[in-house]
This record gives structure tokens, C-alpha cells and sequence, in this order.
């Protein structure tokens, strides 16, 4: 099933306005004491700003080893710095901030570097509990991601066949389009029109276990300004992504 993510702007009794955004992580993660991965927090930010992420996690699993941003997603700053923390048995929950926040055209905010860890615990809980723009907090959803210790071998990261955004979007004649599949296989994108036809395929792309970079280049007798479906073709399924031109 594809996850459809949706920006709400609501104006409140006051009249100051707030914004909602579902942010998704990965439903499970599979972990090595020592091993450290990357996980993408997918969502997006309503304007520029100060951004400030609080993450909870079972400090008995894994640990927080950074919070990064990258000029390919919405938060322009590479590296968020830690503000507080506090460790307990069952959780731990840490906050970051960044003060150099793109808008929200990406929906890749930001990613984790978590390391696994030799805790007391098997299995845990990884989860986005708060973001603020500018001291304004956000109304969030996120889904909470599974952690699991592996006893051997490599950390493994189960998550869906999907697209998780294109930037710039809208865009002209080229955009990269940030995708995910759950193991390594060959993939094909198509571009579709918002009816179904076929404006241009881009066959035969090698594709790794997480997330994956592919950019599209148009011709602009190609593509015309609109709307259009992105269509991702693997070995799991079919998966859409809307994205727009714009001239």
C-alpha cells in the first residue's frame, strides 16, 4: 500500500496559524551491536526556519550517533547540533537543532545515524516525538519504527518499495527522484500523464537495499507544464508519486 503524505495548513481560534505533517520512518530496523545506519525521515516542512527535532529511542538497543541534513533534502545544514538529552531505562530522548532549514519541497527532511549497541534489550522502539519551526511546534503524526538486535551478520533494514519525493518539484527539465526497495534489483521508472499515458520511461536502473538517488532528465518537447505520475516498477510491486512542471 503506497503512503500518501499530506501537508495540512489549519488556522487556529486566534487566528496564528499551524501546520500538521505525517512524518514516515521505517517500519523495521534490524540492527549489529557496533553496526551504524542511516535512516531517512520522510515528511515535509511548511516554510523556512529554525528547525528542532526531539527523537525518541530504547537506549538498550541503539544510540543516536548524529542527526544530518544534505542541500538534496529540505534542511540545508549538514550537521544539527544536540541541545539535551535524557537516558532512562526504557527510552531515551534526544534533541537537535538546525538553524538553516529549506522549504518544504523535498520530502526527505533529514536522516539518523543510529549505532547499534550492547544494551539489555532485544527489541525496541524508534520514534519522532516533537518538531518545532521557529519555537513553534508542529503538529506531527509519525509511525514508530520496530528495533530489532541481530546477533549476527549484517544490520538489515526492512522497509517498503517506495517513492519518498523528487526535488526540486516542481521543476523545469530535471529532477532527482529519491526512492526506496527493500533489496538490492534492477528497477524502471515511468513518467506518466495524470490519464495514464506513457510520457517516458527510464528502463533498467540498478538499485540498492534502502534508499536510492535516480536523476530524470527531459527534453522540454518532452514534457509540458502539469502535473504527471511517477510510476516505480520493481520486483515487490508498483508504486506512484505525483510530481508537477513548471515553466
Amino acid at each position: 500500500m503506497i503512503r500518501a503524505l499530506f501537508l495540512l495548513f489549519a488556522i487556529t481560534g486566534t487566528g496564528a496559524a499551524t501546520y500538521a505533517t505525517d512524518l514516515v520512518l521505517p517500519d523495521t530496523l534490524r540492527i549489529r551491536a557496533g553496526e551504524v545506519i542511516r535512516i531517512p525521515v520522510a515528511g515535509k516542512l511548511p516554510r523556512l526556519g529554525q528547525i528542532d527535532v526531539t527523537i525518541r529511542v530504547t537506549p538498550g538497543v541503539v544510540r543516536i550517533a548524529d542527526v544530518v541534513g544534505d542541500p538534496t533534502y529540505a534542511v540545508t545544514c549538514q550537521t544539527f547540533g544536540p541541545v539535551s538529552s535524557r537516558v532512562e531505562r526504557r527510552q531515551a530522548l534526544a534533541t537537535y537543532t538546525c538553524g538553516s532549514v529549506g522549504a518544504g519541497v523535498h520530502d526527505t527532511i533529514f536522516a539518523l545515524l543510529l549505532e547499534g549497541v550492547y544494551g539489555g534489550d532485544d527489541e525496541g522502539i524508534l520514534t519522532i516525538d516533537s518538531i518545532a519551526l521557529d519555537s513553534v511546534q508542529l503538529q506531527i503524526s509519525s509511525n514508530t519504527c520496530v528495533l530489532l538486535r541481530s546477533p549476527e551478520g549484517n544490520g538489515q533494514l526492512t522497509t517498503p518499495t517506495a517513492v519518498t519525493g523528487n526535488y526540486p518539484n516542481p521543476f523545469s527539465t530535471v529532477s532527482r527522484l529519491s526512492f526506496s526497495v527493500a533489496r538490492e534489483q534492477v528497477v524502471a521508472i515511468n513518467v506518466r500523464t495524470m490519464q495514464g499515458r506513457l510520457i517516458k520511461a527510464f528502463p533498467d536502473i540498478p538499485a540498492k537495499a534502502g534508499e536510492n538517488e535516480f536523476t530524470m532528465n527531459f527534453m522540454e518537447s518532452e514534457i509540458a507544464s502539469g502535473r504527471y505520475i511517477v510510476e516505480l516498477v520493481s520486483s515487490d510491486g508498483t508504486v506512484y508519486h505525483s510530481m508537477a512542471v513548471m515553466r
